[in-house]
This record gives structure tokens, sequence and C-alpha cells, in this order.
């Protein structure tokens, strides 16, 4: 599990030897907030916003964790079936404000920011990562317009 993330996501690696964090149904923003991430981060990307690679994970029935709480065992035990894995940024660290000079990448978050609603990149909560000179937008489950339209149809 990582530990400053509010949403319990836990670092894995998969059969290929390959290193995700991995977004779990069963947590937070449930299933509704993985899908929101999942395409969030695509459109993030087709904006042209450095944005780590993202692809569903199946969590199968029986897997056994190896360290984790009552309560992320309950919350993994919610998560059996597909799940979301973001790719792993080795390295990277909190951005901070010298990392923000203007640059195409950060025009582009902001971009996508705007056209998707996403409410969870604020001065307070920036996430953003650098990683070898990059800055890398993560967190993209807070979008209100996907939120807004793949929501439940409320009446009038």
């Amino acid at each position: 599990m990582l530990p400053a993330a509010s949403t319990s996501p836990a670092l894995i690696e998969t059969a290929d030897g390959r290193r995700w964090v991995m977004k779990f149904t069963g947590a937070g923003p449930g299933p509704f907030g993985v899908l929101t991430e999942y395409l969030a981060l695509g459109i993030a990307r087709a904006f042209g916003a450095p944005v780590p690679e993202a692809r569903p994970v199946l969590l199968p029935e029986g897997f056994p964790w190896m360290a984790g709480t009552d309560e992320f065992d309950s919350m993994l035990q919610r998560s059996i079936g597909w799940n979301l894995a973001v790719a792993f940024v080795p390295d990277a660290r909190p951005a901070n404000p010298a990392d923000l000079e203007p640059s195409p990448g950060l025009e582009a978050i902001a971009r996508a920011d705007c056209f998707l609603q996403n409410v969870d990149r604020t001065a307070g909560n920036p996430n953003l990562l650098v990683a070898g000179g990059r800055v890398v937008a993560i967190d993209y489950d807070a979008s209100l317009y996907l939120s807004r339209a793949l929501g439940p149809a409320r009446p009038p």
C-alpha cells in the first residue's frame, strides 16, 4: 500500500516484471472512480499531457497479500476482478514550484484538466510528479466532466 495516497493504491509487479500502482475498485471512489481515471488518463494523453500508461489488471479471487491491515484486506476482497494499473514512475518525487516552469507538457496538462474539469489538481495537492527532469500528471479520478457524462441519469 502507498501510505501517502487517500484511496489505498498499492505498488504491484505483474508477471512480465513491470511495476504498477494498482487502483482498487473496492477503495474510495469505487469502480466508477477507476473507470473515470482510466478514461481520463487516455483523454489527457490525447491532449499531449505527460501521464503514465494505464491498463486494466485482474485481481484474482484468493490472491494472497503480503502486508496490510484488516481494512486493507477487506478492501482487497471488495476489489476481486478488474482494477486499474497505472505505470509506476521510478525515482519520482512530488513536484515543487521550481519544477513548474512553463512548458508544452504543463500546458497540455492544463488543457486536459480544463476539458476534464479535474478538480483534484490544486496548489495544495498538485498531483504532479517529477522524474528525470520531466513533470508527470497523475490522479484523474475526480474529473467532473466524465463523472457527469458517465454518471446515472438524474430526473430534472
